[in-house]
C-alpha cells in the first residue's frame, strides 16, 4: 500500500485488527467483521482501477451468535453455519 502511494496512487486500505503500523499514506477503514470488510470493499471498488487483496476472512460465519460463552454439555456441539 506504501509502495503503491510513493508512485502517487490514492490508496484505500480495508483493514481488521493490525499487528504492524499501518503503511503511509494510505487512508484507512478499519472494519470488525467479514461483513464489513465486504460492505467497506464494495464501496470503495467502484471507483478503483486496481484491487489488491491479501485478507483472509471466513467463507462462512455462524449462522446464530451466542451472547455468552457456551458450557459444556454432555454431547458434541452443532455449529451451524451460513
Amino acid at each position: 500500500a506504501e509502495a503503491a502511494w510513493r508512485r502517487g496512487a490514492d490508496v484505500v486500505l480495508v483493514h481488521g485488527p493490525l499487528s504492524a503500523p499501518p503503511p503511509v499514506g494510505a487512508a484507512r477503514k478499519a472494519v470488525e467483521s467479514t461483513q464489513d470488510m465486504a460492505e467497506a470493499v464494495a464501496s470503495e471498488v467502484g471507483s478503483a482501477d486496481v484491487l489488491v487483496m491479501a485478507a483472509a476472512p471466513a467463507d462462512f460465519r455462524p449462522a446464530q451468535v451466542a451472547s455468552a460463552k457456551i458450557k459444556k454439555t454432555g454431547t458434541a456441539p452443532t455449529l451451524a453455519l451460513e
